[in-house]
């Protein structure tokens, strides 16, 4: 899909023009085996399954997974995540695919036996018609009888531990990175604005901006069951725990009927 920066969707430029692929290196080897094992569990996965990473990003799980004897079909927007994927899977003649694609439209060409989409990487659009179109894609890509893995804020935890700015700092081999996130919620719609200041290493700064409807957990179950998936279940984190509105995260799965 040809990226158009001028109809209002803000990820069709968002990870090319910033930094942002710094947050997506997983150097938590602790965290990331959670991950592997928590999707491996929830996902019903047997060896050489085939599974759908969508919105994968650099391929931050897909490799791990691939090393692990499955076959990974990945999509995501940004082509420079794409070629970072791509060039892991050269070291190791892993068994996964990359595509550039949008994932609001984007299905495998063959059904497969599992799909995940981590990372917060649902919600980007003001209108649920929108974002529900992407749960289908991940419905559609499934045989039937098999599960599929979302990752997304705990609205709760959010808004009870609200912060409306946070300042993190990134090292990288040419100087340190400060980002700086200022944030809101808006009530009436649920929608989190943000806005990024990214000041380099060289002293240039980027200024960008996203949103994120913040679905709560109950309204993210409908959303699911719209798109056509049973046996819904809300997760609170890796381990595996109910949903609360303490937990840190809340990790939906469900079911395509077959």
């Amino acid at each position: 899909m040809a990226k158009d920066k001028a109809n209002g969707n803000w990820w069709q430029s968002f990870y090319d023009d910033t930094p942002f692929h710094l947050y997506l290196e997983r150097n938590d080897p602790a965290e990331l085996a959670a991950t592997l094992n928590f999707l491996t569990k929830v996902l019903h996965l047997r060896p050489g399954d085939r599974i759908f990473d969508q919105c994968c990003g650099m391929g931050s799980v897909s490799n791990p997974l691939a090393k692990r004897g499955f076959q990974m079909v990945g999509v995501d927007l940004c082509e420079g995540f794409i070629k970072r994927a791509k060039a892991d899977t050269k070291t190791g003649a892993l068994a996964a695919e990359f595509f550039v694609g949008d994932a609001f439209k984007f299905v495998p060409d063959e059904p497969c036996d599992a799909a995940f989409n981590w990372y917060t990487s649902f919600g980007y659009s003001a209108k649920d018609s929108e974002n529900i179109r992407m749960l289908q894609c991940a419905f559609e890509s499934l045989k039937p009888g098999c599960w599929f893995a979302l990752d997304f804020p705990n609205a709760p935890m959010i808004r009870n531990n609200f912060q409306s700015t946070l300042v993190r700092s990134l090292e990288t081999p040419e100087g340190e990175i400060v980002i700086t996130r200022d944030c809101e919620i808006d009530d009436e719609t649920g929608i989190m604005k943000q806005v990024w200041h990214w000041v380099l290493p060289d002293g240039g700064k980027i200024d960008s901006a996203s949103t994120l409807l913040l679905y709560t957990p109950g309204e993210l179950v409908r959303l699911f069951e719209r798109a056509g998936f049973t046996n819904v279940k809300l997760y609170g984190n890796l381990e595996g725990d109910p949903r609360s509105d303490k937990s840190p995260r809340c990790l939906c799965v469900g079911r395509r009927p077959g």
